[in-house]
């Protein structure tokens, strides 16, 4: 995992980054509630697993970077909707929701945590 560089400050934070063509939105940072969501992909590839868990750089109200590694928690809204060169989705036991649409119109097979898709 790669560190992505993130400018954090205080109360809620919204940051949107791409790892490995997955691109993920972190919220809450300095709040102490990580929720980090999958909102999209921007890769070719037919088979994605998504991580248990990303790295990201960041840097807080003293100017100190900081490193953290939090959990990916969910699938957002639309995240991968009509991708249909996506054929295969290795989902990790950390997600906690599947929002609507999150792959409306793929043709894939789930491997994971597919029960969470009507949430």
């Amino acid at each position: 995992m790669t560190p992505v560089s993130l400018t954090a400050h205080a109360g809620d934070i919204q940051a949107e980054f791409t790892i490995d063509d997955i691109v993920y939105r972190i919220c809450d940072i300095n709040g102490g509630t990580n929720i980090v969501r999958v909102i999209g992909y921007t890769g070719n590839g037919s088979e994605i697993v998504i991580p248990s868990e990303i790295a990201h750089a960041y840097t807080n109200d003293a100017g100190e970077e900081v490193t953290e590694t939090v959990t990916v928690t969910e699938i957002g809204e639309s995240a991968f909707k009509e991708n249909i060169k996506i054929k295969k989705v290795t989902l990790p036991d950390t997600l906690e929701a599947i929002r609507f649409w999150a792959f409306g119109g793929c043709r894939h097979q789930f491997f994971g945590r597919s029960d969470l898709y009507r949430k």
